[in-house]
């Protein structure tokens, strides 16, 4: 009998037992300053090939974690799910919420896991606020409490939030 089949029987799930490794490059983002085109760069490259948007080099995005602006646009990570539910990040923008107005808001989100990232753009006049379903070694847990950033499993670390707002840039959480 093979290892499905033995847990079709019991009626048990494998559980992961210890942190997946990071596997994902450092993500990097470029913008063309035209059209607002994105490029999102996941495997890191060698070389120093420039991206080209409308006839123009694409601008770098370099993320900022700290600073004057930070409490209002920083990501906020938190995590839930367990053995016996689904995994989710959850993102939600500053510590008050964002304006998502089309003067003012935040255009994406992306996070980075440990096996990619995924990108999700927010809509305005709605909360700054989005939830990623995690799965496979991006999603294994330990216990069935909600994972936070102070758990001393630390399932979670090397994941990393970012926040493109249209008037402030790119900003960056690490955990």
């Amino acid at each position: 009998m093979n290892d499905r089949q033995q847990r079709i029987k019991t009626g048990r799930q494998r559980i992961i037992s210890k942190r997946p490794p990071i596997i994902s490059d450092e993500p990097r983002f470029f913008i063309c300053t035209v059209c607002g085109n994105l490029i999102i760069q996941e495997k890191d490259s060698k070389s120093q090939f420039s991206f080209c948007c409308c006839g123009k080099k694409m601008k770098e995005l370099i993320p900022q974690t700290s600073g004057e602006k930070s409490e209002d646009h920083l990501p906020i990570l938190k995590f839930t799910g367990g053995i016996s539910a689904s995994h989710a990040a959850v993102v939600e923008i500053g510590n008050k919420p964002h304006p998502m107005t089309e003067d003012h808001h935040i255009e994406w989100v992306y996070l980075r896991t440990a096996q990619g990232g995924q990108l999700k753009y927010l809509k305005l006049n709605r909360f700054s606020q989005v939830t990623f379903a995690l799965a496979e070694e991006d999603a294994y847990a330990y216990c069935s409490r909600p994972v936070c950033k102070d758990c001393v499993f630390h399932c979670k670390k090397g994941f990393a939030a970012y926040a493109f707002c249209n008037k402030d840039g790119l900003w960056k959480v690490q955990y």
